[in-house]
């Protein structure tokens, strides 16, 4: 399972750190360093991917925060992090959210860019 895992990290730049591992008794899911690998339904580990829901959500709580109502501007920085590691992990959820908060022809990573740059200038 380790070897299994850090092989995959691998692929993206990604060190496993083997003291921060946790094995569960739920036979569905394994969780590790905040990635879960899930399973199919013979009990076989698969290569999929994926992130925790409560991630997903305030993620979407903040992309829409910051592009539709304008505020949480402190929150830039961490939601674009968020976003590029959400690509390396989960790239379709990624496209998903680019899509979905798309305003004016623009992707929500190209807008969270300007405001940053915006903001950076203003400085």
């Amino acid at each position: 399972m380790i070897n299994k895992t850090s092989a995959m990290l691998s692929q993206y730049g990604l060190k496993l750190n083997t003291r921060k591992t946790h094995f569960t008794a739920n036979s569905d899911h394994v969780r590790i360093t905040g990635i879960i690998l899930c399973s199919s339904e013979n009990g076989l580990l698969h290569s999929r991917l994926t992130i925790n829901t409560k991630f997903k959500k305030e993620l979407k709580h903040n992309l829409y925060r910051i592009i539709f109502k304008k505020d949480s501007f402190e929150l830039i920085n961490h939601v674009e992090g968020c976003m590029y590691y959400l690509k390396m992990v989960q790239p379709n959820y990624y496209n998903f959210l680019n899509k979905k908060y798309q305003k004016n022809g623009k992707d929500a990573i190209d807008i969270i860019m300007n405001y940053q740059n915006d903001n950076n200038k203003a400085k």
